[in-house]
């Protein structure tokens, strides 16, 4: 995780849009999400000499968008990686500032022949309203192929962090029934899965309205109905499927450890991220 702030006003995300309004430095931003790592590589891909390319990366790195990295065989070596989650957080910001449902036209305050115009709630109300956000917790689902490790870790941990603000759902395209490393990795933290049982994305079709919609895997992301797709806020995080792990007992479960504990920090950062944004209304 980057060790700059979360930016949290209009004022920080200003610096940092400044930093990439440049072309040149949005360009090497762009070779470096690409793959493209080392100086000397960036160096001939943008023309730039040295000492020019040294002042953008440097720009770059304090603006915590770039993180520099070393060769763990040979210290001599650098590489320049994107710092995603800070990357995320700006992204997330940004949408959140120019989404549609906020910068659509709004009503006069009075109507075309001189009266009143009718009362509109807040557009922040309205949006509410239609993505299934009504009551006090926003309803949202986690969606995979099985429904049997990534979605079912995704939900709980969720419930876990947030469970008076969320209710949380999770399905999968071809559901497979609850795996029992899940179970097991899970309850090395203490989140009891007894009461998880794989669901089919198609038990909720026309039923609910979901605030947000989180596909966990490429299969799902490319399989699930688009019109499911279509509701609310659609994020995508892809995490390798636990249950393809071969090996000894061990080996597998260490698989869905891994696993586990980066969809436990996926959605810890997530949290923060809509944190930010809250405070920012």
């Amino acid at each position: 995780m980057s060790s700059r702030k979360s930016p949290s006003s209009l004022a920080d995300l200003a610096s940092i849009l400044k930093v990439l309004a440049d072309s040149q430095r949005l360009q090497i931003l762009n070779l470096i999400i690409e793959g493209t790592h080392t100086s000397r590589a960036l160096s001939a891909a943008t023309g730039l000499s040295k000492n020019l390319l040294s002042h953008h990366l440097k720009t770059l790195k304090d603006a915590g968008l770039v993180k520099v990295d070393r060769d763990p065989l040979d210290q001599r070596w650098q590489y320049h990686t994107p710092d995603s989650h800070r990357l995320t957080e700006v992204q997330f910001l940004l949408s959140h500032f120019l989404h549609p449902a906020r910068i659509q036209p709004r009503s006069g305050i009075y109507g075309p022949h001189g009266q009143p115009a009718p009362y509109q709630p807040p557009r922040h109300i309205q949006f509410d309203k239609e993505f299934g956000m009504t009551s006090t917790k926003i309803k949202m689902i986690f969606l995979c192929s099985g429904n049997s490790a990534r979605s079912q870790m995704a939900e709980a941990f969720l419930r876990h962090h947030a469970g008076d603000d969320f209710e949380v759902y999770s399905a999968g395209t071809e559901p497979k029934g609850m795996n029992p490393y899940t179970v097991r990795a899970m309850d090395e933290l203490g989140i009891d899965m007894s009461g998880h049982h794989s669901k089919s994305v198609r038990e909720f079709l026309g039923h609910m309205n979901f605030g947000y919609v989180i596909t966990v895997c490429d299969d799902a992301e490319e399989n699930c109905p688009a019109v499911f797709l279509s509701q609310g806020q659609h994020l995508h995080w892809s995490f390798e499927d636990p249950a393809k792990a071969a090996g000894s007992d061990e080996e597998v479960l260490a698989k869905f450890r891994g696993v586990r504990d980066q969809i436990n920090n996926r959605i810890q950062a997530w949290l923060t991220e809509l944190e930010t944004i809250a405070s920012l209304n």
